[in-house]
């Protein structure tokens, strides 16, 4: 008799198996919300795995998603940097092995991360629990939601802005930065300078 598949790594199996083989088709790289995205528009999700996460907006299959690029990322299989994702040389081959196996193996490599770095034993299982995950892997995926948040913000903001207006906010930005501003300019022809600031190495011309 076959093992019952645990919901949460059915998610993960489908959802990084679709990933996966879009990286290796894109190069190996791929920015978060692009491989967001494509399991949107690429995986069909059962009603359970579309409700909405406790306490959030967020659909559960996105949350366990989640979860489980922590085992991936330690187990080295999946880099994560400023939010763009690689896929290793260690993912590929795992991954080619089929993505039930390749789940697998993160475990282990997870729990060999955890094991190295607590000296302690977890708990024997392949099926993951997202509640065992420790409180601050899970810190480090707020913080990149949160990045990824504030960064798309940012850039819309600064997209609805004119000239002028986008002027201006370089200027503030300068001042926070604690460069002296002495000169903005004024609306009109400027010759090629908007701003002129000064820092403790000289002078720098926006």
């Amino acid at each position: 008799m076959n093992k019952e598949i645990a919901p949460s790594r059915q998610v993960a199996i489908k959802t990084f198996g679709t990933v996966f083989k879009y990286m290796i088709e894109s190069g190996g790289t791929l920015r978060r919300k692009d491989v967001i995205e494509k399991l949107k528009s690429d995986v069909h999700f059962t009603d359970w795995e579309l409700e909405l996460y406790p306490n959030s907006n967020t659909p559960r299959w996105e949350k366990i998603f989640a979860f489980y690029t922590i085992p991936l990322v330690k187990a080295g299989f999946l880099q994560k940097v400023k939010r763009v994702w690689t896929l290793t040389p260690e993912g590929e081959a795992a991954f080619k092995k089929g993505p039930a196996t390749m789940i697998d193996l993160s475990m282990q490599g997870y729990k060999d991360w955890n094991l190295a770095r607590e000296k302690e034993i977890t708990e024997h299982t392949n099926d993951i629990v997202v509640e065992q995950i420790k409180d601050n892997d899970i810190s480090e995926l707020t913080i990149e939601e949160y990045e990824e948040i504030a960064t798309d913000g940012i850039m819309a903001f600064l997209k609805s802005k004119n000239a002028y207006e986008f002027q201006d906010c370089v200027a503030a930005l300068l001042n926070a930065m604690s460069y002296h501003i002495s000169y903005v300019a004024p609306p009109g022809r400027d010759g090629g300078i908007d701003i002129i600031a000064f820092s403790r190495c000289g002078v720098c011309h926006e």
